[in-house]
């Protein structure tokens, strides 16, 4: 029996992944983005070609919420001639970056580390926001644009986790859960770090996140990474993952760092919300990241699509 479900579930996954792309390829159809062109606010993400509509989405309704800002790409090295003409169509003005072009230093190369690497120098003279290609913008953002105009540093997150905690305690519960995934041995780790001057820690995700100007120093987090790599050694600092909880101890170095409110922001799916249809969400959410696992369930995704798609 157990067998059959698992087979029927991997079924509907495939059939709503299929409706999605489906719908989410229509975003090609619609008119160029336009926002007010700004140098000082920089709008990040990674980019890969299996997933441009999904960044055309993402970065379309972000871009058209916030209303301002410039944007800067990082090609994965997948991306085709045809890509680059539709992102600088739907995107004016925007630069992409071949990750290979970022020096890494003594940190990770891969993983996304090109990426925080890239959004750490843009900082220097930009507030930078970092956004995955899976979210989508279905609602007003208040609170982003009030840390943006503040220069605060902010993280998506979760209802565990709303407020920065001490390192004492984080270490403390992370070694209680035993496990090995490079998230968790660094956190095991926060109250013996030495190389920055770390003193809380916001349990966030990188996944949308807001890097203040002026605030960071790439070679705090070159020491960082150098300090974690001899601690949980190389093959595990080099996993998937490193660069993520990284972000969130760049972020936690911010002085006034937030958490944004969940479920307003949320990752869909850690934890269940308790909203079901789409009709739900109306005037209570602003930001879905739609994480892998549960990306196509319930067809939330698609259905959030073919309303932004149609407002364009």
């Amino acid at each position: 029996m157990n067998t059959i479900i698992k087979v029927l579930e991997r079924l509907s996954k495939n059939i709503n992944q299929k409706r999605f792309n489906k719908c989410a390829v229509e975003i090609r159809k619609t008119e160029a983005l336009s926002i007010e062109f700004r140098q000082d606010i920089v709008i990040v993400s990674q980019i890969y070609h299996s997933a441009l509509d999904m960044s055309l989405l993402a970065l379309k309704s972000f871009g058209k919420a916030l209303g301002r800002g410039r944007f800067e790409l990082l090609d994965d090295g997948s991306l085709t001639q045809e890509d680059y003409v539709a992102l600088t169509h739907h995107l004016p003005g925007v630069n992409i970056t071949k990750i290979t072009d970022v020096d890494v230093g003594k940190c990770p190369r891969g993983g996304t580390w090109e990426r925080l690497i890239h959004i750490i120098n843009l900082t220097k003279k930009a507030y930078v926001i970092q956004i995955d290609t899976d979210t989508l913008t279905i609602g007003a953002i208040p609170e982003v644009d009030k840390y943006i105009r503040e220069n605060q540093a902010f993280t998506i997150g979760g209802p565990m986790w709303p407020k920065p905690v001490a390192l004492e305690y984080m270490s403390s519960v992370a070694k209680s859960w035993r496990g090995w995934h490079v998230q968790v041995k660094t956190e095991e780790y926060l109250s013996s770090v030495t190389s920055i001057p770390l003193k809380k820690y916001l349990r966030g995700c990188s996944a949308f996140t807001g890097f203040p100007k002026g605030a960071f120093d790439f070679k705090l987090l070159e020491a960082f990474s150098v300090e974690l790599e001899n601690e949980v050694g190389k093959d595990k600092w080099h996993e998937w993952g490193s660069e993520q909880v990284s972000s969130s101890i760049m972020i936690s170095l911010c002085d006034d760092a937030r958490i944004l409110p969940w479920p307003k922001y949320m990752n869909y799916g850690f934890p269940e919300t308790g909203l079901n249809s789409t009709a739900d969400y109306a005037g209570k959410i602003s930001l879905i990241h739609f994480i892998g696992s549960n990306r196509y369930e319930k067809r939330h995704y698609e259905r959030f699509v073919k309303e932004f798609i149609g407002r364009c």
